[in-house]
C-alpha cells in the first residue's frame, strides 16, 4: 500500500506553515546590569583619570561604627561568637577589601558599586545567615555565607576592574562586622 500523500497547498494559517522544525532568532539588545554599567563607567573614568573628592552618602553610612549590642569590632564579634579562631584570617581578607576600597575610593562608579555590594552583604547576611546562628553550627552558617553572599558577588563583580575574588568577597563580610553591621552572634 502506497501512502497518502500529504499536501499544504491550500493551507491557510495567519503565518508561517511549516513541515518539518522552524527556528526563530531574536535579536534583543543586550542590556547591561547594574553592576556592569558601573564597571564600564569605572573603567572609563580610570582611563580618563576622572576622581572625585568626597564620599557618596551610600558609602559613607559604612564607615560609622555603632556597636548597638555592646560587641564592638571584628575580634570580639568573632570572640563572642566562638568563632576567634578565624581571627587571623578574617583580618587578612578584610585588609583585602580595604585595599581594594582605597585603590579606587576616588571614582565615582567604584563607591557606587562599593555602595551596591556592602549593602547586599548587609541585607543577605542579616536577612538570610544571621536568623540561623542560633539553629545552624559554624559550617552551615560559613556555607549559607559562601551561598547568599560570597558566590553571588563573585559571579556579579569577578570581572572588571574591581576583579572581586571570594576572599575579597569574605573580606566585605568581615570589614561589616568590624563596622558593627553584621554579627554571627
Amino acid at each position: 500500500m502506497v501512502p497518502a500523500v500529504v499536501t499544504q497547498s491550500n493551507a491557510s494559517a495567519g503565518g508561517d506553515i511549516v513541515a518539518g522544525n522552524k527556528t526563530i532568532h531574536h535579536n534583543y539588545p543586550v542590556v547591561a546590569s547594574r553592576i556592569e554599567a558601573l564597571m564600564l563607567g569605572l573603567a572609563k573614568e580610570i582611563e580618563t583619570k576622572q576622581e572625585v573628592q568626597g564620599i557618596i552618602d551610600s558609602l559613607q553610612f559604612y564607615f560609622k561604627q555603632i556597636a548597638p549590642d555592646g560587641v564592638a569590632g571584628l575580634e570580639a564579634k568573632l570572640n563572642h561568637a566562638g568563632r576567634g579562631g578565624e581571627i587571623y584570617i578574617a583580618y587578612e581578607k578584610k585588609e583585602l577589601f580595604v585595599k581594594l576600597l582605597d585603590k579606587y575610593s576616588l571614582y565615582e562608579s567604584a563607591q557606587k558599586i562599593f555602595a551596591y555590594l556592602l549593602a547586599k552583604v548587609e541585607h543577605e547576611f542579616n536577612f538570610a545567615v544571621h536568623p540561623q546562628v542560633t539553629y545552624c553550627d559554624a559550617l552551615q552558617i560559613n556555607q549559607l555565607i559562601s551561598a547568599k553572599i560570597v558566590e553571588p558577588i563573585v559571579a556579579e563583580c569577578g570581572v572588571g576592574p574591581l576583579d572581586v575574588n571570594h576572599n575579597v568577597a569574605m573580606g566585605m563580610v568581615y570589614w561589616l562586622a568590624e563596622q558593627c553591621f553584621v554579627r554571627w552572634h
